[in-house]
């Protein structure tokens, strides 16, 4: 749409004022832009300009993904400089864009989060150590794939629907459309956000470089001890298989569990499943 291109290249033009970020990865180019090659540009930018941008014409919340990386040498940039793991970021981020606008950093020392006052002009610290809580009582899955799902995500989706009191169920499902808005909500609320791999799809459908890395860079959730990109080959807009990522950044919180065919083979085949704490 229009207005992604607009977000892409205001940040593009932005981020070439400093002098300091050599070049960028966005989800609207094809090629890396390279943005500096001063010596003192020692960063590289990865982003989704506008997350969530079909849901502009309905007026529902969208948003902007980032992650900052150290350039790797003092060679000219090339795409290989973006192909690091996620654990190696310097700081990520979003920007969600909603009934107000809330800026969420964090640098790997806690995450925080700064509201913009349009009074004022400035983004003010609201969200001091955010953290996710211990359980939550959403879920956030796009349940219109349902019939693409694995056996494994389709016995994990009956049971989080399920009446238990001892363990808190049933869930209510809450599913926005936008990672920005259904991750917010996770990481202020706990709960779990899933994205699994399907048959359409099956290496995942968010982009592994400026969508899942960045959010899995969250020192609460430990998630930086989760190395995302462990390829020996790269893309740019690779997916990746983002079973892990869903099941450690957001429904592992600091209380729920993720079994993996590795550990529970008896539980389901070829995928990783998220299972709250509860079910044996």
């Amino acid at each position: 749409q229009k207005l992604d291109q607009e977000a892409n290249q205001t940040l593009l033009r932005v981020l070439s004022r400093r002098g300091v970020c050599a070049a960028a990865a966005s989800e609207e180019e094809e090629r890396m832009p390279v943005l500096s090659s001063s010596p003192h540009a020692k960063y590289l930018v990865v982003f989704d300009p506008l997350d969530g941008s079909s849901n502009i014409d309905v007026n529902i919340s969208i948003g902007t993904i980032f992650g900052v990386l150290k350039k790797p040498d003092d060679e000219p940039t090339s795409e290989r400089d973006f192909m690091q793991k996620g654990s190696r970021l310097h700081a990520a981020g979003y920007v969600i864009y909603g009934s107000s606008t809330m800026f969420v950093i964090t640098t790997g020392e806690g995450v925080h989060g700064f509201t913009y006052d349009p009074t004022v002009g400035e983004f003010l610290l609201s969200h001091e150590n955010i953290t996710v809580p211990e359980h939550g009582t959403t879920y956030s899955i796009n349940e219109g794939n349902a019939g693409r799902w694995t056996d494994g995500v389709k016995r994990w989706n009956e049971w989080v629907k399920q009446e238990d009191a001892p363990s808190d169920r049933p869930y209510t499902h809450r599913y926005v459309g936008t990672l920005v808005a259904d991750a917010h909500r996770t990481l202020l609320r706990g709960g779990i956000f899933a994205y699994p791999v399907d048959k359409k799809s099956p290496t995942g459908k968010l982009r592994l470089l400026y969508e899942a890395n960045p959010f899995a860079f969250d020192p609460v959730a430990k998630a930086r001890d989760v190395h995302l990109m462990t390829r020996e080959k790269y893309e740019i807009h690779y997916n990746g298989k983002l079973g892990e990522f869903v099941g450690r950044v957001f429904a592992f919180q600091r209380g729920e569990r993720v079994f993996t065919p590795h550990t529970h083979p008896d539980l389901f085949t070829g995928d990783t499943l998220i299972i709250p704490r509860g079910w044996d």
